[in-house]
């Protein structure tokens, strides 16, 4: 998934010019992350649903 951030909003290091990138395994893990999208804040808080969770894909030898 590709996140356009709006100019205003973009911090510095963001790897696709002004996109934030997420990789998702799931349909599951991507309906955790449109919901973390749509919820309701006070402040600006940047996407870590991701950071602890295993990954289900594996290395390919």
């Amino acid at each position: 998934m590709a996140i356009n951030v709006p100019a205003g909003n973009r911090g510095r290091g963001l790897a696709l010019d002004g996109y934030y990138s997420a990789i998702l395994d799931s349909e599951q893990e991507q309906q955790a992350f449109e919901a973390f999208l749509t919820a309701p804040r006070q402040t600006l808080v940047p996407p870590d649903l991701f950071d602890q969770r295993p990954r289900r894909c594996t290395r390919i030898r």
